[in-house]
């Protein structure tokens, strides 16, 4: 199960397929949620991913159905649930590194993100079983997904920091965002390619 909401116009088997149920079959677990705190919701999305589609009940009916089937589509489900609940702790370290010198706009986005994921008061109550931290998930993945080449960016960055710190004299200068677009524009020099790194 991937956790950013499929558009509804191109999955016809949603809210009416048993093996993927939508929200009109799944009783108490959606009950509270209404069109106002959908609508919250997606104002948030747009704020921390605006190019994300916006999410609609049938939509969320349909990924808690997953979750809540039984079998191997619903072992599927949570593990893709978990790994986009994981991603929270990479932005988190990239936001946090001041090395990497993360633009504020960023920072603010998943700062957001943060606070939803620690708050008590979001779209679907954390202690629901099994569908508690959908809406965390959808979230997280969706904020992941729009700052994606800033994350592989990053990763490279700690590969490379790594490795210096490995090779550098004690005392070095710190490795830096600044240190690291150096040494990328330089590859891309001696590679004869046409740097796209500022």
């Amino acid at each position: 199960m991937s956790t950013s909401p499929p558009p509804s116009s191109q999955n016809p088997a949603m809210g009416a397929s048993p093996d993927l149920p939508g929200a009109s079959t799944l009783g108490d677990p959606l009950a509270g949620i209404d069109a106002a705190a959908i609508a919250a919701f997606n104002a948030l999305l747009a704020s921390v991913a605006p190019d994300a589609t916006p999410i609609d009940a049938a939509q969320l009916g349909a990924m808690a159905g997953q979750l809540l089937a039984k079998g191997p589509e619903q072992a599927k489900a949570a593990a893709s649930l978990q790994r986009s609940l994981q991603d929270i702790a990479l932005l988190s370290r990239m936001s946090a590194d001041p090395a990497w010198r993360l633009p504020e706009t960023d920072k603010e986005r998943i700062g957001k993100v943060n606070e939803y994921f620690k708050s008590e008061n979001d779209l679907i109550p954390d202690d629901v079983p099994e569908i508690g931290l959908l809406d965390d998930a959808i979230l997280i993945e969706l904020v992941g997904r729009a700052l994606r080449p800033e994350l592989d960016d990053y990763a490279d960055f700690c590969k490379q920091r790594e490795l210096r710190a490995r090779t550098s004299e004690p005392g070095a200068p710190e490795f830096e965002r600044r240190d690291w677009l150096a040494l990328k524009r330089a590859q891309a020099r001696a590679s004869g390619v046409r740097s796209s790194f500022r």
